[in-house]
Order: structure tokens, then C-alpha cells, then sequence
């Protein structure tokens, strides 16, 4: 703390402080962030609770973490982004409305096009995958395991074109279905456990798509893996002389090749409530 630089202490599950010091440094300027990589929500939590048991004052200490699936308040002094998790912020409508028009550069009659074919195919994207989400959750509740990001890839069930989403598998259109994904990956004792408690999973999953939110328990590496599809799609029109105008400029690998999260920073949304947060806090010199 003995620095001629003011501080802040910022606590992160893992690599999230690529999309907030930028954050955080918009609002304080002439700052030092000394950043901890904690390795998880868990642990994060940990240290928030012992922060605040030795220290008379948390202005100096800010706290982040992921929603996830989580339907608890979160403490006071900790950040929650509202939906799952941060890579949301960077699919979010607007967040594509600025790629299109500072990464992309196109012509603003085509940023307003595709902003509203996005938005579009977008809320077709999350009522699908919601089936994903409902049925994760009720063998969660059942206890059936499930990696959920090796068995419901994006880019494996569907595909855009001509303005629509293209089902490659039908895996995902119904609860009733949407199980089929995980057969393969389990044991064959856990796939006898599944099968004994797939009417039950059914019946939990029926329930709880009754009462879920698709935007705000969408997870955020799915959308990724959307949003990588729609700006592909662009791509391949562009590459084959289908926009209005010709763009030399398109590129779409190193965006989610090299590091997405800091790549994209910039043009992913800050909701007020992290703006609120951040400034509620004060740096330590």
C-alpha cells in the first residue's frame, strides 16, 4: 500500500479482468490494478468473506463474479453480472452493432441490416437452446453428469443461412429430444442410471422451463460460438460479392482464435449497474 500510485485490489474468478479493467479504468484513470486470478466463483467468495472480517473498510477491494445458473442474491459488495456470465456483455445486440460498425466498418444501411438480422436470428438461437439449459439442469438435479460444453456444441446442431437458422440435428427442438445428446458420452452404468431417470428428468425439465429466463441463463461460451457463426455468415457473403458493397477488411478468425475476451473488449455493452459498482469504490494511495 505504501505506493506514490493510487490502488485498486480487484478479485476475479479467471481471466474476466480482460473485459473489466478496461472498465475500471474508464472511470479511474490514474490507477494501479493489482489483480488476482482466484481459480473460480468459489474462491473468490472465500476471500470477499475474509477481506471483509479483517478489514474495517471494502472501498479499495472490488469482487467479481459470474451469475451461472445461480438464482441467489448476490452479496452487496461483490459484482453479479445479471445474466450467466460476462461473455453475454459481448453478444448482447449493441455489442454486434459495434463490431459491425468499428471492427467491420460497413456501410451504416448494412450496420442497421444486420444488426436487426442478428437481433432476429439471435432470439431464435436462445428459445432453442434454452431446451439445452432446462434439460442441464434437471439431470443436475437428478444428479446424471453432464459436460455440457463437449455435448452441445453450437457449431454441431446448427448453421446460419439465407437469414435462418439451419437445424443440423434435431437434437435441440424439444425437451423430449433434446436428451439424446449425452447418451454417448456416459458410461454404460451412468447410461443406465439415465435411462431409468429420463421420464423424471422430462417431467423436472417441463417444470422448470415454466418459469426460466433463455436470455438471462444463456450461457455465455454458447453465445460465443453463436455470435462467431453470424459474423462467419457475414463473411461468406461478403467473400462472395453478396452485400452491396465490397469489404477488404473482413476478418473473422483472430477475433475467436487468439483471445476473445480481450480481442472484442471494447465493443461489448457495460451495463449502469457495473458503472454504479465501480464507482462506489475508492482507491488506496
Amino acid at each position: 500500500r505504501n505506493s506514490e500510485t493510487a490502488r485498486l485490489f480487484c478479485f476475479y474468478e479467471g481471466e474476466d479482468s480482460k473485459y473489466y479493467n478496461r472498465r475500471i479504468k474508464t472511470i479511474f484513470t490514474e490507477v494501479d490494478l493489482i489483480q488476482f486470478d482466484c481459480q473460480g466463483k468459489n474462491n473468490v467468495l472465500k476471500i470477499y468473506e475474509k477481506i471483509k472480517n479483517e478489514e474495517d473498510s471494502l472501498q479499495e477491494y472490488l469482487f467479481f463474479v459470474d451469475k451461472d445458473y445461480s438464482t441467489k442474491s448476490p452479496y452487496p459488495d461483490v459484482y453479479q453480472t445479471p445474466l450467466y456470465s460476462i461473455e453475454n456483455f459481448y453478444t448482447d445486440p449493441r455489442s454486434v452493432k459495434n463490431i459491425l460498425t468499428d471492427k467491420f466498418n460497413l456501410h451504416p444501411t448494412e450496420v442497421d441490416d444486420f444488426s436487426q438480422r442478428y437481433e432476429d436470428l439471435y432470439n431464435q438461437y436462445l428459445e432453442l437452446y434454452n431446451n439445452v439449459t432446462v434439460w442441464y439442469l434437471a439431470c443436475c438435479d437428478e444428479g446424471i453428469p453432464i459436460e455440457i460444453n463437449k455435448t452441445y456444441r453450437v457449431d454441431s446442431h446448427i448453421s446460419i443461412e439465407n437469414n435462418s437458422i439451419i437445424l443440423k440435428k434435431d437434437y435441440i427442438t424439444t425437451l423430449s429430444t433434446v436428451g439424446r445428446c449425452i447418451e454417448s458420452r456416459l458410461s454404460p452404468e451412468e447410461l443406465r442410471k439415465y435411462k431409468e431417470l429420463y421420464s423424471s428428468i422430462l417431467q423436472k425439465a417441463e417444470h422448470i422451463i415454466k418459469d426460466i429466463d433463455p436470455k438471462i441463463n444463456s450461457r455465455g461460451k454458447f453465445e460465443f460460438d453463436f455470435l462467431k457463426l453470424f459474423l462467419n455468415y457475414i463473411k461468406k457473403l461478403n467473400d462472395n460479392h453478396l452485400l452491396n458493397y465490397n469489404y477488404s477488411h473482413i476478418k473473422i478468425k483472430h477475433l475467436f482464435n487468439d483471445d476473445p475476451l480481450q480481442s472484442l473488449s471494447e465493443y461489448a455493452i457495460t451495463p449502469e449497474d457495473l458503472n454504479t459498482y465501480i464507482s462506489n469504490h475508492l482507491p488506496i494511495q
